[in-house]
């Protein structure tokens, strides 16, 4: 016992000029945090997408290419930024809260609106609800963030 208490007094932490109760600082990527980025990462893509479109039926090939692979950027992103919301906010949604509760309003929001941009990206420029369907969820994930912070 004597060389116990010995050895806890010479390999103290406080003897050497530190203190036992310090914290460790908090880590700068989070599971929340990351979900935070991935959804501003999505709005942001989808804004980008929606800027550089091609202007008219004729445009180049490269002007496809790229509204194109932007809008498969974004397609990911929102998946991405969906599965780490059911992630994280799993016990904080469902029908045992209201349907104004801000984080089912979270939930909705930018489930659909992520759903909506995913669907814009898969049925492609073939339809006329491609734009309304990439702008309206991008502005559905967008709100749904402005709403949480």
């Amino acid at each position: 016992m004597m060389r116990k208490v010995i050895m806890t007094l010479l390999f103290s932490a406080s003897m050497w000029g530190e203190t036992l109760d310090t914290k460790a600082p908090a880590p700068f990527w989070t599971e929340d945090s990351v979900h935070k980025v991935l959804g501003i990462a999505t709005v942001g893509s989808a804004a980008l997408t929606a800027i550089l479109r091609p202007q008219y039926e004729g445009e180049t090939v490269e002007g496809f290419a790229l509204h194109r692979n932007l809008a498969y950027v974004t397609a990911g992103l929102a998946g991405a930024t969906i599965l780490t919301g059911v992630w994280l906010h799993w016990d904080d949604v469902g029908l045992e809260y209201s349907a104004t509760d801000y984080d089912n309003l979270h939930a909705i929001l930018a489930t659909v609106g992520g759903g909506m941009m995913i669907a814009a990206a898969v049925i492609g420029n073939n339809s006329m609800a491609h734009s309304t369907l990439g702008i309206g969820g991008a502005a559905l994930m967008g709100s749904a963030i402005v709403l949480e912070w």
